[in-house]
């Protein structure tokens, strides 16, 4: 935030194109936007600032999704599996509760990899957070990506981490969920990312 020849100024993140638009505006931020207008008595403008800003939103009708994010991560966590393009959150066809809830689980999944990454002494505990299918981050995960795959009718898979691993038989795991065959070919529209450890029935 900033005052430049009078004018006020901020500087924001947004999802995406038309992120703005009243029609995306969650009941909290129509409230917050009026107290806007009651002090400055006009509605703000916008103007997109990015070197790189896209020409079209990505869309969420891909042949799967997937929901994946990391510490550093700027951008939504939902994304296509064929291109990895980050779809806007404020474009799924989900109530604002369910919006808000993919949002915070992203913040808890940040701040599981920040403590992995950084923390020392729960570097362990958040590691079995983060490769754990049972454990609470992504139990939570998983539940929101069954609400968006009904929401969407996409088949929407969890990105389960695993970095540490035995050296051998690395390819012959099991699905950590039933204990099946997990390595198995890529779908026919192949994911972003190669990832050839997959379980279609637990997603």
């Amino acid at each position: 935030m900033t005052w430049i020849k009078g004018r006020l100024i901020f500087h924001v993140l947004v999802a995406g194109l038309g992120a703005e638009k009243m029609r995306f505006h969650s009941r909290w931020g129509r409230v917050n936007l009026k107290k806007v207008v009651e002090a400055f008595g006009r509605l703000p403008t916008w103007t997109i600032r990015d070197d790189e800003r896209p020409n079209r939103n990505p869309s969420w009708k891909a042949p799967t999704l997937h929901l994946f994010t990391h510490a550093f991560d700027w951008d939504p966590p939902l994304c296509r599996g064929d291109t990895g393009e980050p779809i806007p959150t404020f474009l799924l066809p989900l109530d604002f509760q369910q919006k808000e809830e993919l949002t915070r689980w992203q913040d808890e999944y940040v701040l599981h990899d920040l403590l992995w990454l950084r923390s020392g002494s729960l570097e362990t505990a958040a590691y079995k957070e983060l490769i754990d299918p049972a454990s609470g981050l992504s139990s939570d995960g998983r539940e929101i990506c069954a609400t968006i795959e009904k929401a969407t009718g996409v088949p929407t898979y969890y990105f389960l981490r695993r970095y540490h691993a035995p050296d051998l038989d690395i390819d012959a795991r099991p699905c950590p969920c039933c204990g099946g065959l997990w390595k198995v070919p890529p779908p026919p529209c192949s994911p972003f990312q190669p990832w050839p450890f997959r379980s279609d029935s637990f997603r």
